[in-house]
């Protein structure tokens, strides 16, 4: 069970996530190097980081839909 305030993991392919998506769990590298903590903020370079280690799924928090869709917005601008 859920408590108050703590939000779902979402299993998604690096490609869709958005810039403001949160980590929800730590990212290593193969050979157990940290890339990016739990609770990073995903920027543009942190993605191109991300992929130029392999990372093709990353954990992120529940989006908030009002984030998300300030994201999206941003992205298509």
């Amino acid at each position: 069970m859920m408590k108050s305030g703590e939000r779902k993991l979402i299993d998604l392919q690096i490609q869709v996530v958005l810039d403001g998506d949160v980590l929800a769990m730590p990212v290593y590298n193969q050979r157990g190097c940290l890339l990016l903590n739990k609770g990073a903020s995903i920027t543009q370079q942190n993605k191109e980081r991300l992929k130029r280690h392999g990372v093709k799924k990353i954990y992120v928090a529940e989006r908030d839909e009002s984030i998300f869709q300030n994201a999206y917005e941003k992205q298509l601008h």
